[in-house]
């Protein structure tokens, strides 16, 4: 058997930290960039929501378990994730 390890989830598993603040990061960039619509319940504008969207995915993307201020925004940036999840759609 080969070593699980070396399978892409294996490789993106040694260091899923980085994996995925780096992968949901680049797919809020994404929407920041691209979104059509928003969910007005949360946000009073298109670019509010591009904007907070932004905010959030490059808190991802700048994502350092060295740097400690890093941490603490992709942490929270994380839990904003977590807490509007179902409004991140197009």
């Amino acid at each position: 058997m080969s070593n699980p390890w070396q399978t892409p989830i294996g490789q993106d598993c040694i260091s899923l930290d980085s994996t995925l603040c780096s992968w949901l990061g680049e797919r809020l960039l994404f929407l920041s960039e691209h979104a059509n619509s928003w969910n007005p319940t949360y946000w009073d504008t298109m670019e509010d929501y591009k904007k907070t969207l932004y905010l959030q995915g490059m808190a991802l993307k700048d994502y350092d378990p060295d740097n400690v201020g890093a941490m603490v925004a992709a942490r929270a940036a994380v839990r904003w994730t977590a807490t509007y999840l179902e409004t991140l759609w197009d």
